[in-house]
């Protein structure tokens, strides 16, 4: 799932820019996944 996010929003950077609502969803729903990421290996 986290794989297809992060292809998602190169998607949408690519089509829409950086600061398209599309594009912010799909970077907060990645955002849950790099914050695990950073507890789980300790990292602030």
């Amino acid at each position: 799932m986290e794989e297809k996010l992060r292809e998602k929003l190169n998607e949408y950077v690519l089509r829409y820019g950086t600061v398209d609502k599309r594009t912010l969803e799909v970077s907060q729903q990645l955002d849950i996944y790099i914050v695990k990421g950073q507890k789980q290996y300790g990292s602030n």
